[in-house]
Parts: structure tokens; sequence; C-alpha cells
């Protein structure tokens, strides 16, 4: 191998665990500025998904479709599964009993 070939490999390398470095430090940077995140913010989040599910339990409430799911007039519903019916391949092999290359067998 020739000096510039190595150097090529050294320096590819090289950039490789530079880019490799500086995307560890990137990741571990965002994980630190998530873990920043301020407590009136989450409170304010918690309270509008709150309210946002309280508006859904109220809307479905008041649809009659939902009513008339929630209590079936015939009661349960029953599942029966069949099986289906089992599937037998036969694949015709020579040399059998009465197969043989001479034409010898109980026949003659």
């Amino acid at each position: 191998m020739t000096r510039i070939n190595a150097l090529l490999i050294a320096l590819i390398i090289g950039f490789a665990a530079l880019a490799g470095t500086f995307a560890a430090t990137r990741t571990t940077h965002l994980g630190a500025a998530a873990q920043k995140q301020s407590a009136a913010a989450l409170a304010q989040r918690r309270k509008q998904l709150a309210a946002g599910e309280a508006a859904l339990r109220k809307a479905l409430a008041a649809s009659p479709a939902t009513t008339a799911a929630r209590t079936p007039a015939t009661g349960a519903q029953r599942v029966v599964y069949v099986r289906p019916a089992p599937i037998v391949i036969h694949k015709h092999r020579a040399g059998g009993e009465y197969e043989s290359r001479d034409g010898g067998g109980f026949d003659g």
C-alpha cells in the first residue's frame, strides 16, 4: 500500500470518528435540554389534555349512535370458529408395489 492510500484511509477514518463524536454530543445535548422543561409548561399541557378528554367524553355521551351500540338488543354476540377442511395433496412417486421397469409384477 502506498503512502497516499494509507493517508486517505487515515483521513476517512478520522473524519468518521469526528462525525460520530459530533453526533453523540448533539444527542446528549438534546437529552439534557428536554429535561429542563419547566413544570409550568407541563402543567399547562396536562390541563389542555384534560379539557380535551372531557370534551370528547361529553360528545361521546351525547351521541345516540354510541348509546345504541353500547346496549345491544340481542345480548352478547357469539363467535363460532369453524376449521376449514384439511387439504390433502397426493404426490405419485414411481416405483411402487405394482410398478417396475421390467414389467414384472403380479400380472406377469
